[in-house]
């Protein structure tokens, strides 16, 4: 079912799956002829769709995508140009960006991202906030905010977070790009598909995901968080009551079995 406005002239595809698919909702950005950068529009769009999609039962996994031969740009450039209070208006769109990366991170569903090409600056923070990225050997990473005599300020947070902090400072005040191979050595993506296979390849990451029990996967979800910002010991004493509070026997797959 695809319930977005005309395709050729909403920011944002928003489709959800049937058949074998059935949980998994897929946003599109839909910007292809500015290689889907991020304007205030696209990124209130973004922001409504996750708030919806956590909210309907039906979903139960998110796949985020770009259509054209770019995952996203980063933000739009040419959107404030001549207009006398364009600060207002970045603060505005800035303050959107991070609402919308802390709701993937925040999201009770799991959100595999399809990267092709350019993730840039803000679109490869969006890629960042994914739980799971899938990214052809065409794709590349990169934050040119500094280069522009802007500070990274919403991008930093999520990428410091996900890996070493030198190369993190290197990334963000060189300009320097990263291609999927390199991504996927340091950390920034969980796996390289075949050219042309990555929508297909994250598709079928969401699909495992809405196979299970939505309490599952997004219990999970806020345990790999948790765990990484707290002690091991309040990481198993979260899991715990987890476990107590989930766990039935005989419901996974068909079998019995224990929390790990």
């Amino acid at each position: 079912m695809d319930r977005t406005a005309p395709a050729d002239s909403d920011p944002l595809q928003v489709r959800d799956l049937d058949g074998p698919d059935t949980g998994v909702r897929v946003l599109t950005l839909n910007r292809p002829a500015r290689r889907n950068a991020l304007d205030t529009g696209l990124l209130r769009r973004l922001a409504a769709e996750l708030d919806r999609a956590g909210g309907d039962p039906r979903t139960r996994a998110i796949l985020l995508r770009g259509e054209g031969p770019a995952f996203c740009a980063g933000g739009d450039v040419k959107e404030f140009a001549g207009i006398p209070d364009a600060l207002d208006h970045m603060t505005v769109r800035a303050r959107l960006l991070a609402d919308v990366l802390v709701a993937l991170q925040r999201h009770p569903h799991p959100v595999v991202a399809a990267v092709d090409g350019a993730a840039l600056g803000g679109g490869a923070a969006l890629a960042l906030a994914a739980d799971v990225v899938v990214a052809t050997p065409a794709a590349e990473f990169g934050f040119p905010e500094f280069g522009a005599s802007v500070v990274p300020t919403v991008v930093l947070p999520l990428l410091v977070r996900q890996v070493r902090p030198k190369l993190a400072f290197d990334l963000l005040t060189t300009g320097r790009r990263l291609d999927a191979a390199a991504a996927l050595r340091d950390g920034l993506v969980s796996r390289v598909s075949a050219p042309g296979r990555h929508v297909t390849e994250a598709l079928a990451v969401a699909r495992a995901w809405a196979a299970v029990a939505p309490e599952v996967a997004r219990e999970t979800k806020r345990l790999a968080c948790l765990a990484g910002a707290s002690t091991i010991e309040d990481a198993m004493t979260a899991g715990l009551e987890v476990t107590a509070a989930t766990w039935r026997p005989g419901v996974e797959r068909g079998r019995a079995s224990g929390p790990c």
